[in-house]
């Protein structure tokens, strides 16, 4: 966006910074106003964060049980909304 290209163009210059590395698949617009704004912009030969492709078992447990936690969290929300639904109808009769 406009805003991340002006925030990027004057922080560059202030950490000495003419270049930039970018994902092969980086946004060719943003990588053009990049230019635009005088700084280089060239695509990763390889992947960026290698050690990053891979989660360690301890990372996909967490992420399996805060999601399982979502779930179980909304599961219940909706159950209540249901049930409580269900019984307003029930004693009016």
């Amino acid at each position: 966006t406009a805003s991340s290209v002006e925030a990027v163009k004057e922080l560059c210059p202030e950490l000495g910074i003419s270049s930039l590395t970018v994902p092969g698949d980086f946004p060719l617009g943003l990588a053009e106003k990049l230019r635009a704004a005088g700084l280089e912009v060239a695509p990763a030969e390889e992947r960026l964060f290698p050690e990053r492709e891979f989660k360690s078992q301890e990372e996909e447990d967490a992420y399996v049980e805060r999601v399982n936690n979502i779930v179980s969290n909304k599961f219940r929300m909706s159950h209540n909304v249901i049930f409580k639904d269900y019984y307003r109808k029930v004693l009016k009769k």
